[in-house]
């Protein structure tokens, strides 16, 4: 589980380096991993929003049937980890050990991230959009995707189902063959 946990957290710190994030402090949870990234948001409600659906963002594109990208952590209340303490959580067991928490790297400069990043990738998450009548597919409440990707022959490797959201992991992009699982998703919302 914990290596599971690590590719996750790889392919997030990736993919938030790629839209311009400056470097996290990465830290070993005790049972998973945490990015900590610096940012200078006030605390209301508005960014409170923008943070939440970040998390979602990263949920969305990155939780897998054993992994989740912790969602809750969005609330400016919420207690954090103590590094250099053992996360006693649970029986320790050899198949789930109580482990240490530590701090694992350190950037030279812990810059911040501006908030126009945290909001531009917020912005990915998907919103409902108003019927037109005009589409078949469109808010029809009939559609059934699992019988569209069948009928298109649309391949899915596998299916992450959360209360919020379907994630289907395709084999191969309709669209581009060069995008493969697990970069080629089709997502359907609550």
């Amino acid at each position: 589980e914990k290596e599971l946990a690590k590719q996750v957290v790889n392919n997030v710190y990736k993919f938030l380096r790629d839209e311009g994030f400056e470097q996290p402090v990465i830290c070993d949870s005790s049972n998973g991993y945490h990015l900590l990234y610096r940012q200078a948001m006030l605390n209301n409600e508005k960014n409170a929003e923008t943070m939440k659906n970040f998390l979602q963002v990263l949920d969305l594109y990155f939780s897998t049937e054993k992994v989740k990208v912790d969602c809750s952590t969005f609330n400016a209340s919420r207690i954090c980890k103590l590094y250099g303490a053992v996360s006693r959580k649970g029986s320790n067991t050899k198949e789930r050990p109580q482990r240490e928490s530590k701090i694992l790297r350190v950037p030279k400069d812990i810059k911040v991230t501006p908030n126009e990043y945290f909001e531009k990738v917020a912005s990915f998450l998907p919103v409902q959009e108003k019927r037109d009548r005009t589409n078949y597919y469109s808010g029809t409440s009939n559609f059934d995707l699992d019988e569209f990707l069948q009928r298109h022959n649309i391949k899915v490797r596998n299916k992450v189902e959360t209360r919020e959201y379907t994630k289907y992991v395709l084999e191969q992009c309709p669209f581009n063959p060069a995008h493969t699982a697990p970069d080629s998703a089709v997502f359907k919302m609550r």
